[in-house]
């Protein structure tokens, strides 16, 4: 058992190494980063603390598969801006000793663009899209913690340029007897282009995640707290402010910003919120909060709900479908719908 578990942490030393490695700015396959599950959209768009037989939680860590998640089919449909679509189906099968196992494929279709020469003339049209495959494995180390990785081989054509290569998940979760309580850390998205668009290549949007989750044991509540972009200490962004001068000319200022201040909004930016509240059984109300997604997408006269997700879901014996609405903009949000279908589970 010793050894096994200090192969794991090996294995995810490394892999941090790796990471700390890569840029935290721009990235390609931007689109890993989207949340396909409708109950994770809800919580604010992470939830990778989130302990349950939850097959449509995959995607957001491997570590989360386990043996109650068997011949689990899960399918998921994202409606963003623009008519851009996303989706995603998965299938969970539990090998007994040799772990358990999911397989499944993402894709995200940005539609149809015209396609012009250097001066505007229209010279037809032309799509976009990408997709990624996910074999992801989970095993327990002992009877509380579980580890998980999926590889995950991505292909991406924008109009005539086409891009692939992969990218690896890996991480560790613990889980109290009781299953009240959850925590996970996880290296997510490391990997690398194996074909480049023009020759150049691209960083992958790679980030150490980490997650929890309480379940109180009297009361229909389960509160979920996810710390994003750990490798990066530097997310926050100051939003500049109106000037308030009547004499000015309409720029713009900054305020300047204490030292506890200045630490408090970068813990805040790499912070999602998010409670689910079960008050009948096999129904759920959520609710998540993104501060880093308000402070960056708000409109500074008009907020509104950005930053803000909900969303519920409905458990009918094998089925149980969820639903999510992500506020990223005052023009909008997105919806999540998705449905898991226990196919081992009788009527």
């Amino acid at each position: 058992m010793r050894k096994k578990i200090g192969l794991t942490l090996v294995a995810i030393s490394l892999l941090c190494s790796a990471l700390m490695a890569q840029s935290g700015g721009e990235a390609t396959y931007s689109f890993l980063r989207l949340p396909v599950s409708a109950r994770a959209s809800a919580l604010g768009g992470e939830a990778v603390g989130l302990w349950d037989n939850d097959a449509g939680l995959v995607l957001q860590c491997p570590s989360l598969m386990n043996a109650s998640t068997t011949k689990q089919l899960s399918l998921a449909y994202i409606s963003y801006y623009a008519d851009i679509s996303y989706g995603s189906i998965g299938l969970v099968y539990d090998f007994g000793k040799l772990g358990t196992m999911a397989f499944g494929l993402s894709g995200i279709n940005y539609g149809s663009f015209d396609a012009a020469d250097e001066v505007g003339n229209i010279t037809g049209s032309f799509r976009a899209s990408e997709y990624f495959a996910n074999i992801s494995w989970a095993r327990p180390i002992n009877e509380r913690f579980q580890f998980g990785a999926s590889f995950k081989p991505v292909y991406s054509a924008l109009e005539s340029y086409v891009s692939y290569g992969f990218a690896l998940d890996m991480g560790t979760t613990y889980h109290s007897t009781d299953s009240l309580f959850a925590a996970t850390l996880m290296f997510r998205n490391a990997g690398t282009q194996v074909k480049t668009y023009t020759g150049e290549r691209e960083p992958l949007p790679s980030e150490v995640v980490a997650g929890v989750s309480l379940k109180m044991r009297h009361a229909p509540f389960r509160i979920l707290a996810t710390f994003d972009q750990l490798q990066d200490m530097n997310v926050y962004f100051k939003r500049p402010e109106k000037n308030t001068d009547p004499f000015a000319t309409g720029e713009t200022t900054t305020k300047s910003q204490s030292a506890v201040e200045r630490f408090g909004n970068e813990v805040l930016s790499h912070t999602t919120a998010g409670v689910e509240f079960n008050p009948l059984r096999g129904f759920y109300l959520r609710g998540g909060y993104s501060f880093r997604r308000r402070n960056e997408l708000k409109l500074v006269d008009r907020p509104a709900m950005v930053g803000f997700s909900w969303g519920f879901g409905l458990k009918i014996r094998r089925l149980m479908f969820n639903y999510a609405r992500s506020n990223y903009h005052i023009s909008g949000g997105s919806n999540v719908f998705s449905v898991t279908v226990n196919l081992g589970e009788r009527r």
